[in-house]
């Protein structure tokens, strides 16, 4: 018994309907593009994420495709339908066929949106194995070793006695380090006082935190020539303070004690921080 031919309004409300159902898909292939932005793969070896957004930009494709020939063929249909009168009458035998690519398309995007939420599912519970590191023991012991100052307000000039502070602070320095090759870090903070500087001086230097790091950065320039040909020479770390002295007896007195750079070294004690000559 032969199949029942559809009429023009059947055959228009089928291709309607694989457009509709388009809309359905293609809120899958948005869906998977989600998980992936929402960090879902994050843990997933690297290579899960890359293919999913491959086949969900094949099956966009192939959505788009399969979309714009079912719409198209309900347009042809549509238009003879209204040219001629022909809402329930059978198709005549040039619109029986069923729209080959389109169809292929649709079929193929639902296998790729199978497949691409399969690989989703895999790299959800797929974590990627964490490689082995090398870890390291590290017992860091941090002495204060002096300070310089008091500087000149809104100056980064060393004062005048500096070499004598500077001696001061080598020697506590190697006291610290010597008898052994450890790596060590001085540590160099400087302080800025609770003074708001005036418009000439914030030109000249910014602001007291930049006033601050400016005197760390001139006892280093002193400190790092004579300290370089120590057997391992120390690293350098730059840091700045806010007001630490206003309990003083007077404000006067607490602004030129912050007006200072404070001297720590930080030794490694760690089984593996020597360093062989």
């Amino acid at each position: 018994m032969p199949a029942q031919v559809d009429t023009f309004r059947i055959r228009v409300k089928k291709y309607q309907r694989h457009e509709q159902m388009a809309i359905w898909v293609a809120a899958g292939i948005a869906a998977l593009v989600a998980f992936i932005g929402a960090h879902a793969l994050d843990d997933a070896p690297k290579w899960i994420p890359k293919l999913i957004f491959s086949i969900a930009i094949l099956a966009g494709v192939a959505l788009a495709f399969a979309h714009v020939g079912f719409e198209w063929n309900a347009t042809v249909l549509q238009r003879k339908m209204d040219a001629d009168k022909l809402l329930d009458q059978p198709l005549t035998e040039e619109y029986v066929p069923w729209p080959w690519f389109p169809e292929r398309c649709w079929e193929a995007c639902g296998v790729l949106i199978i497949v691409a939420w399969a690989l989703m599912l895999l790299g959800i519970w797929k974590s990627r194995p964490v490689p082995d590191t090398p870890t390291t023991r590290a017992d860091l012991e941090t002495f204060s070793i002096g300070t310089v100052g008091s500087f000149a307000d809104c100056s980064a000039g060393l004062p005048a006695d500096y070499d004598a502070q500077i001696t001061a602070l080598i020697q506590n320095y190697r006291n610290h380090v010597a008898g052994n090759s450890r790596a060590a870090v001085i540590i160099l903070t400087g302080i800025a006082d609770n003074h708001r500087l005036s418009a000439a001086c914030a030109r000249l230097v910014g602001d007291n935190a930049h006033l601050a790091a400016l005197r760390a950065g001139a006892v280093r320039a002193v400190l790092e020539p004579r300290l370089a040909t120590e057997h391992v020479p120390p690293k350098y770390v730059l840091l700045t303070s806010g007001p630490k002295h206003l309990e003083a007896k007077t404000e006067l007195d607490g602004r030129k004690e912050d007006r200072a750079v404070e001297a720590w070294v930080s030794i490694d004690f760690s089984s593996d921080a020597s360093v062989k000559p």
